[in-house]
This record gives structure tokens, C-alpha cells and sequence, in this order.
């Protein structure tokens, strides 16, 4: 959304941003903190959580919150609901048009309160959809959004398909795919070799380690847990061939969430060098990238058949240089027909991720880069 809200700045637009206002405890915000940007306003829509109680925002995130939703989870929802709608009737006359980054609930709520004089655009990411596939009338509000806006925007072409089955008849809205950042032609990757503390010192001024990186919420639909067990693989395969015994593999993910403690206890268990620097702002995450080998998006498809769209952080792997491998799970196997720096592997495979990691902590390591 701050990317989005930059380019709409840079095209001469003043931007109001409604969004939620809690975030962890502990001081951990829940959101990038907004630059001071000329033209831009945010307001936050309070959100009363009791002590120790589950978030509907920010946390596990809201799509994994509505899973199984709780008395307190639905009482945030009708509280956003109803902050959001009261604060938008208040300054229908300063928009000229709506932005609504995901369907349920923002293009809902903005539906509900907007005039038809002022044109609504609609952002579907992922979880939105998966949603409203699983509610009973869920088909009823798809075919509802559809007539009512003047246009949606999918991240994937994954997601415009499923939306367009799950309205099963005409779209009155325009529907395009606009993936949240656009793929530029990169530069080949450079390295920084400078000791990076934060990953593990570095003895003897090794710089033959290997560092794979990943971003993302720790919950489930991440797939972090396929990463370590398939690192754990390929290292092993790579001793047992004897390719590069000596050399240091570190994992680092970016992000945090409940997931976090298993996912240090399993790291611990299979002998991986982890490192868990929790919610990083859009410059660290440059940074990490620079300092990376290769990036990793592990996505799986749950149980109930969620996915993901398409997250950023891959799309900005790619235009960072580096080399990505991705599931097949949503729209991640849409870039590998951008570039043939993007490989994929079959959805929660540890063993398919693994073989593809091989190179990668072994000398073999920068073959895919070069020959790219």
C-alpha cells in the first residue's frame, strides 16, 4: 500500500490513508511506520483489543483470524466496520475517487458508504478471496463488488481466474492484472562481503558462506518450515558428495509471527544457522538482499485451499538480482515466465526445494546467477 500511495503522490494526487491502528504488543509495531510525505494523510481506525487477547490485524494477520474466528475477532471486525464507515461518510467531499486494497472488508465498506459519483478501484490480493470462496454468501457479495466498481486489480492472474469462477457469469467491473510491484530488468547481483554481525560472525574472514533469504508473516501459508527442512537436505547432500564441506550456510527470514518459536526449535533440531530479525522497514529488506545468495518463497497451499497471490518481497528478490525460487502455489509460478532467474517446485516439497538448493551451498553456488 505505500508503494501505491507513492506512485499516486508522484502522479500529483493528495492520498488519504484509512488503515487499522493496533499492532503488537510490546512496543513491535504492526506496520512500517509512514514517512513524512508531502500530500499524504493517514488516519488510524482504533480498534479496542483486551489485554492478551487475539488481534484481528497485524499479529497471525486477519485472514488467518477469520479462520477461526472468536467473539472478540468479530467485535474488532464490526468496530473497523464501523470506525471506517463513520470516518469516510465524514470526508466523502475531499475524495475524488477510492482506492480499496482488499475486497473484504474495505471495497465492502467502501461500497457501502461512497456514492456512485466517485469511482471505487479495488485491490484483490489473496486471503479476500479465499474468503469469501469459503463464506455461504460469499458468491452473492462477489457478483454485488463486481457491478459496483468501477474497476479490480488482481496480483495475479491466479486470482482474477478464481474470482471470475467464483462470480460465474459477466463482470461489470474492468478487471486487469497489476501485480503489487512491477518486474524491471536487474543488474547482476553484488554481494556484500562486509562481516554481517546480525547473520553470525564470521571466522577467518570467511566469506565463502551462503546466506538464503525469505520474507513474510511466520504463519503456515509461508512455508518457512519446507525452507529449513530443505536447506537441512541439501547441506547434507552436499557433505555427503563432498562438494563443499567447509562451507557456512545461514538462513534468514524476515518477519515475525506465531510460527516464530517452532520454527527456532526446529532450525535447532536439524542444525541450521537461523536468523529471525522479526518485521524489518522496506530499506533493511534492500539490504538483506544485497547481503543474500539466493531468495526463497516457500508458499503452501493449506488445508481449506488458500493461497497466496503474489508476495512483493519475490517480485523485489527478482529486481534485486537475485536468484528466486519459488512454489507453485497461486501466482508465485507467474514469474518464472518474467525471468529465467525464477525456478519453481511442487507446492510443501522439501525434497523438490532441496534439489534446487544443492547448488547453492555447494561450489556450484553461482552457476544459476551466470548463467541466467
Amino acid at each position: 500500500m505505500e508503494a501505491h500511495a507513492r506512485e499516486l503522490i508522484a502522479d500529483g494526487h493528495e492520498v488519504h490513508v484509512i488503515s487499522a491502528a493496533n499492532g503488537f504488543e510490546n512496543g513491535i509495531p504492526g506496520t512500517s511506520e509512514w514517512p513524512s510525505i508531502a500530500r499524504l494523510h493517514v488516519t488510524r481506525i482504533p480498534i479496542p483489543v483486551l489485554d492478551g487477547g487475539r488481534r484481528l490485524f497485524f499479529a497471525d494477520g486477519a485472514p488467518e483470524a477469520l479462520e477461526k474466528p472468536s467473539v472478540e475477532i468479530l467485535l474488532q471486525c464490526l468496530g473497523f466496520w464501523a470506525g471506517t464507515c463513520e470516518h469516510l461518510r465524514a470526508h466523502l467531499d475531499d475524495f475524488d475517487a477510492i482506492h480499496a486494497h482488499w475486497l473484504t472488508p474495505s471495497a465492502l465498506i467502501a461500497c457501502a458508504v461512497a456514492p456512485a459519483r466517485i469511482p471505487i478501484f479495488a485491490h484483490a490480493h489473496s486471503g479476500d478471496i479465499a474468503l469469501m470462496e469459503r463464506l455461504p454468501l460469499g458468491r452473492s457479495l462477489a457478483c454485488w463488488l463486481s457491478s459496483r466498481v468501477a474497476e479490480i486489480r488482481f496480483v495475479s492472474a491466479n486470482l482474477e481466474k478464481r474470482f471470475r469462477a467464483l462470480v460465474g457469469g459477466p463482470i461489470g467491473a474492468r478487471c486487469r492484472v497489476e501485480p503489487a510491484l512491477r518486474i524491471i530488468a536487474p543488474s547482476a547481483p553484488q554481494k556484500t562481503h562486509e562481516p554481517n554481525e546480525a547473520i553470525a560472525p564470521r571466522k577467518n574472514d570467511d566469506r565463502s558462506g551462503v546466506v538464503v533469504l525469505a520474507v513474510g508473516r511466520l504463519v503456515p501459508i509461508k512455508g518457512f518450515d519446507v525452507l529449513l527442512k530443505a536447506v537441512s537436505a541439501a547441506v547434507s547432500t552436499a557433505r555427503a558428495r563432498q562438494l563443499s564441506p567447509h562451507r557456512v550456510v545461514s538462513v534468514v527470514i524476515l518477519g515475525d509471527g506465531p510460527e516464530r518459536h517452532h520454527l527456532i526449535d526446529l532450525a535447532a533440531r536439524l542444525g541450521i544457522r537461523l536468523t529471525l530479525p522479526g518485521f524489518v522497514p522496506p530499506s533493511d529488506v534492500a539490504t538483506w538482499m544485497r547481503r543474500s545468495d539466493v531468495y526463497v518463497q516457500p508458499s503452501r497451499v493449506l488445508p481449506n485451499g488458500r493461497t497466496e497471490g503474489l508476495p512483493v518481497a519475490a517480485s523485489e528478490a527478482l529486481n534485486a538480482g537475485l536468484p528466486v525460487l519459488v512454489s507453485d502455489s497461486g501466482g508465485l509460478p507467474e514469474l518464472a515466465r518474467l525471468s529465467e532467474r525464477v525456478r519453481t517446485f511442487p507446492a510443501g516439497n522439501d525434497h523438490a526445494l532441496a534439489k534446487l538448493l544443492e547448488g547453492y551451498v555447494s561450489d556450484e553456488a553461482r552457476m544459476f546467477v551466470s548463467n541466467a
